[in-house]
């Protein structure tokens, strides 16, 4: 249930943002301004933000505390006021929620077949420009080639758990990509470099390590990291198990990090 919470709320968070793009509404000037001379307008945007505030309320604990910067109460009392007291929704207030909380909410929710382009897109373009100098020729093909044929396995496969894939999304955009294999082993982890230093790597992992938790009886997350990304997964507690190898021309370090 609370996963679904996630994707509901990423689902409204898009649809909101469809529509301030659509009136070319960019910041809290622009929406006040837009609000007073057209009440279509209006509407659609109160009933997205009463619908996200409604949403929040059912997010579990570690959402919350991974979102610091969201305020909660405000957000919470904006749906609130659109659902009970409609009459008296100041525009000022509603435009701090989208701009100041909503636009800065981190949620992760598996990746599904709508969102698959911008995911591989998204791997493509951190591969290529953090991965891809340490690998050969027939290591970037191999590592291409994997990725292409792996995505009709993730989707037939993860029902049984074998494989699966998160994304972290902000303001409806893609951050990052998380995918494990075989429960516990890390297969992916990748952020778009625009936002790099900012914690998300971590935020998706500890999303994944309480997913593994669930699972009872692993003791243990494995991961063959590629050179540029040694020093990340060490952050995240994990240690080298072997010398750097090869194969098919994929340069990786062979890593493990209990549990």
């Amino acid at each position: 249930m609370r996963n679904d919470v996630s994707a509901v709320m990423i689902k409204h968070i898009k649809e909101l943002n469809h529509i301030l793009h659509k009136y070319n509404i960019f910041d809290k000037t622009s929406l006040v301004s837009e609000s007073e001379k057209d009440l279509i307008f209006q509407k659609a945007v109160l009933m997205s933000v009463g619908y996200i505030g409604e949403l929040s309320k059912k997010l579990d604990d570690g959402i919350i505390k991974s979102n610091p910067n969201v305020n909660w109460r405000r957000l919470g009392k904006s749906r609130n006021i659109i659902f009970h007291d409609y009459d008296i929704v100041d525009m000022e207030i509603i435009s701090s929620v989208i701009f100041k909380d909503i636009a800065l909410l981190r949620l992760i929710k598996e990746v599904d077949v709508r969102d698959i382009k911008q995911a591989v897109d998204l791997i493509n373009n951190v591969f290529s420009d953090f991965v891809a100098p340490d690998f050969s020729e027939n290591g970037k093909n191999t590592f291409k080639n994997h990725l292409k044929s792996e995505y009709d396995e993730y989707f037939s496969d993860s029902r049984t758990g074998n494989k699966n894939m998160w994304a972290c999304y902000q303001n409806g955009e893609i951050l990052g990509i998380i995918a494990t294999s075989d429960i516990s082993h890390i297969s992916h982890l990748f952020v778009d470099k625009k936002h790099h230093k900012k914690g998300i790597a971590r935020h998706m992992f500890d999303f994944v390590l309480e997913k593994i938790k669930q699972h009872g009886g692993i003791t243990q997350i494995t991961v063959n990291s590629s050179p540029y990304a040694v020093k990340i997964y060490k952050k995240l507690g994990f240690i080298e198990t072997d010398k750097q190898q090869e194969k098919d021309g994929i340069v990786y370090t062979p890593m493990i990090r209990n549990i």
